[in-house]
Parts: structure tokens; C-alpha cells; sequence
């Protein structure tokens, strides 16, 4: 299964499809063909759909919308994996032979041990036929302490927070993620600090927020605040028992994960599967006080 890290930095390309041909461009400082709109596409692109698949495949039509101008698999890998030198040739075969365009392989490696082993060339056996992958690695990411360039590209700030979060700056990198947050659009902000929380363990958020700066931590509380506020109108929008009910339920774990409290698999399935108004209730209130996400259950 996916870790959250994984998990995280995955959604960034859903959130945003141009981020791809971004981080080609600004990070890789690599020329790419003139584009028009990026689409998340099927990410199936094995001939057998059985077979593994890549985490997400970003097409860009051409600027008349006609045809595909090019199409970049992303892989997201966090360890070594023998199956990869085969499957990846195999994804760019795939999808240029369907789409009929160039195609990239991007690989985002959060650690510097994977990203060393992905940068290794892949020599498929024909004279003249080897694969290199493009690798996002920590040494390759920028580590973002200013507020200013995180607000010009949220998605590459995120990246940024997720990658460096234990680097002697991680604070300050995270701190210029959340003030950069404030200029987003409230949902947009909201579901970008709340990747960054998922993404890291429950040890390193919380050494983090207390080296934070007093009016950062002030920013933190209003997104919390807000997505708690968000979901209960989610649940009074629905309109019915079953919305208010998931509503409810989503604004307790965020709670906790916002809190930098590990929430256990049991803990979340209880959560999830409760329909009692009364219950989400009391869990809603001590979700703010509690000291470990087990004490909702007691």
C-alpha cells in the first residue's frame, strides 16, 4: 500500500496538471514542445491493465486542442524496486505508441538513497537504446524559504515541505508555505497544508510546530479552524443525515492529523463508520484536547 508521503506528493499532480511540465521546465530547465491544456489521464498504460500502474500520466493537447503535444508519466518512489528498470522502458513505450508524442518519464525520489539509484541509467540491450530517467531528488528540489516564491508556485512549495521537512531549514520552509497559503483560495490552501501534515511522520510535525514562530502557529489554528468550519457547512449543504454525518467525521480526523496526532487505522474506521450525531459530537469536542487519537474510543 502507498504511504502518505507517497500518497501526497501523487495528489499534487491530480491537484494540478500543469505542475508536471513546471517542474520539466523550471527545476530540469528542460525545452519542451509548445502545449495547451494538461489533463490527468488514465494512469493504465501497461498493454496489460493487470499489470502495475504508473502514479499518474499527464497529457498536454496541442495549443488546438486537436491532439496530444506530449504526455509525462510521473512515478513517485520512496525505496529500490528490481521490477522498475523493466516496467518504466515499458510505460514510455506504451503511452507514445497510443498518444503518439513525445513522453517523459519524471520520478520524484523524496530520499537521497532512492533518488541515486532511480538516476541510474536503464540499458535495454539495443546499441544506442538507454533510458535516463528524469529524477527529482532532494538534491534537485529546491528547499523554498521565502514566502514570495512559495506564493508563485504552491505546488512546487508543498513538494518543497514534504522533501526538506528535516533539513536544518525545514521550519522555515514550512513557515513559507503556510504564509504563502493565506493568498490561495481557502479550499485550495486548506487540502495543501493538509497534504504536507499527512505526508509527514507524527514525530516530525510536531518537532516542527514547536520551533514555529508564534504568528505561524496562529496561521496553522485558522486552518484548522476553517476546515472544521468547512466541513460541518459540507454536511449542512448535503442536506441530509448521511452529509452531515461525513462531514462531521472529516472535520475529527483532520482535527487530530492538524494536531499532529497519529490517527490509527481502528480510531479512523470508527470515526468513519459512526452515525450517531451525539457521539461525532463529543468526539468532535475532545478531538481538541485529546493527547493520543486512541483517547476518543475510551
Amino acid at each position: 500500500m502507498p504511504s502518505a508521503e507517497h500518497e501526497s506528493i501523487t495528489r499534487l499532480f491530480q491537484e494540478d496538471p500543469d505542475f508536471a511540465a513546471e517542474l520539466l521546465t523550471d527545476v530540469l530547465h528542460l525545452p519542451l514542445p509548445e502545449r495547451g491544456e494538461a489533463t490527468v489521464g488514465p494512469n493504465d498504460i501497461d498493454e496489460h491493465q493487470s499489470l502495475r500502474r504508473a502514479d499518474a500520466v499527464v497529457v498536454y493537447k496541442t495549443p488546438d486542442g486537436e491532439k496530444a503535444a506530449l504526455t509525462v508519466i510521473v512515478e513517485v518512489q520512496r525505496a529500490r524496486d528490481r521490477d522498475k528498470p523493466y516496467t518504466w522502458p515499458a510505460y514510455i513505450a506504451n503511452a507514445r505508441n497510443r498518444l503518439e508524442c513525445p513522453t517523459y518519464l519524471l520520478v520524484v525520489a523524496p530520499n537521497k538513497e532512492a533518488a541515486n539509484w532511480c538516476a541510474k541509467p536503464i540499458d535495454l540491450g539495443h546499441p544506442g537504446f538507454t533510458l535516463r530517467p528524469l529524477v527529482l531528488g532532494p538534491d534537485v528540489i529546491p528547499s523554498i524559504t521565502d514566502p514570495r516564491r512559495a506564493a508563485e508556485s504552491p505546488e512546487l512549495s508543498v513538494l518543497s515541505a514534504i522533501v526538506h521537512a528535516t533539513d536544518p531549514q525545514g521550519v522555515n520552509v514550512l513557515e513559507a508555505l503556510l504564509h504563502a497559503m493565506r493568498a490561495l483560495p481557502g479550499k485550495h490552501a486548506l487540502r495543501y497544508a493538509e497534504l504536507v501534515r499527512a505526508a509527514l511522520p507524527a514525530e516530525v510535525w510536531n518537532a516542527l510546530e514547536k520551533k514555529m514562530k508564534t504568528e505561524t502557529r496562529e496561521i496553522l489554528s485558522d486552518f484548522t479552524r476553517a476546515r472544521l468550519a468547512e466541513a460541518r457547512e459540507e454536511g449542512r449543504e448535503e442536506g441530509r443525515e448521511e452529509g452531515r454525518t461525513e462531514g462531521k467525521a472529516e472535520a475529527i480526523l483532520t482535527l487530530l492529523s492538524m494536531r499532529g496526532l497519529e490517527v490509527p487505522a481502528h480510531v479512523r474506521e470508527a470515526v468513519d463508520s459512526c452515525g450517531d450525531q451525539r457521539r461525532l459530537n463529543a468526539w468532535l469536542l475532545a478531538a481538541a484536547t485529546v493527547d493520543r487519537a486512541e483517547d476518543l474510543l475510551d
